[in-house]
């Protein structure tokens, strides 16, 4: 019973204690008998306790650290994915930057690129610039391999009568990366009304029609023997809710740390001073959603989304807010992993 707690039963001790003085019970001779013997010796070790439960401590912290970036790292990845299928310029609010395997830097909320400035256009050049240094080829494991999935970017939005839409097909192999070479492009109008103006383009243009109602496109991009699928939902539109106020645009996505504030109400808080979600770690919600990762993981995202919504459509009406937040959470807990 004297090591049935503290820092001996915390399963981050392991080794054998070695202590010939002791004296066993007798016959089974499978425990120890509690003298002076065993006194002495719990009296010796009780001398390490203290700098073991300072190593335990900082142990515990780093292993919430590590977990806190993954988690933030799977939150961050799932936005990206996200807001390649809502709007960009409805959450420009999020600049979130990535890399693509070609090594450029994109941004998931930037606007699709023009039909004539597909992203293969912008990487195949005849040669170096003069007086530049070529480049290194890039390694293996940057290369894209074959076609494993495409998607539509945006794959929901909404569009007034009669207007424009752009929308871009993005590709990806089995590891996420980007595909770009040999892909053929067949788009098409399968429910509502519209045109597009080049089917068999990357990036198109879709043109609404002069009626609401709701349009469902369908893409196809087809590498030699693997063809992939992807739908876009165009909602067509007589009203457009009112533009945002701009004041708060283009943020990044901030970091987030814990308070324990047990017996208190509120859940988070977004910190604009120091660009943290405060994260309260003593609320019921908190702790019954940290009975597994997946729970926990979806608990934080879903504080994410309520404080950036918060911050970012300030002014908005009550059933705006909720809108964006159920649209956000849609999207995002898809990716959510």
């Amino acid at each position: 019973m004297a090591f049935r707690r503290g820092p001996w039963s915390s399963g981050y001790i392991d080794g054998l204690v070695d202590a010939p003085f002791l004296n066993l019970t007798p016959g089974t001779r499978t425990g120890v008998i509690h003298d002076e013997a065993f006194a002495a010796m719990c009296e010796g070790i009780e001398s390490v306790r203290a700098p073991l439960e300072a190593l335990i401590a900082d142990l515990k912290r780093a292993e919430e650290q590590r977990a806190s970036e993954r988690t933030l790292k799977s939150i961050r990845r799932a936005f990206r994915e996200a807001l390649l299928a809502l709007p960009a310029e409805e959450y420009d609010w999020f600049e979130v930057h990535r890399t693509a395997p070609s090594g450029r830097a994109e941004s998931s909320t930037a606007p699709a690129l023009a039909p004539t400035e597909s992203s293969r256009d912008l990487e195949v050049r005849d040669g170096p610039e003069p007086n530049q240094t070529p480049q290194p080829p890039a390694a293996f494991f940057e290369t894209a391999g074959p076609l494993y999935s495409v998607r539509v970017s945006p794959a929901s939005s909404v569009v007034k009568i009669g207007a424009n839409r752009t929308l871009r097909a993005v590709c990806r192999d089995r590891s996420g990366r980007q595909v770009d070479d040999g892909v053929v492009f067949a788009w098409t109008v399968v429910e509502g009304g519209g045109s597009i103006a080049d089917p068999h383009a990357e990036v198109i243009d879709f043109r609404t029609p002069d009626e609401p109602g709701l349009t469902t496109l369908n893409l196809v991009a087809t590498q030699r023997d693997v063809v992939c699928e992807a739908k876009a939902l165009v909602t067509v539109t007589d009203s457009l809710l009112p533009s945002r106020d701009g004041t708060a645009a283009r943020q990044g996505l901030p970091g987030y740390t814990y308070e324990n504030s047990p017996g208190q109400l509120w859940r988070s808080r977004y910190e604009v001073d120091r660009e943290l979600i405060v994260i309260n770690s003593g609320h019921r919600d908190f702790v019954f959603a940290s009975g597994s990762r997946a729970s926990h993981l979806r608990y934080i995202a879903r504080l994410f989304i309520k404080e950036l919504v918060l911050h970012n459509f300030r002014g908005a009406a009550a059933p705006e807010l909720l809108d964006r937040v159920l649209e956000l959470t849609l999207y995002m807990e898809s990716n959510l992993k």
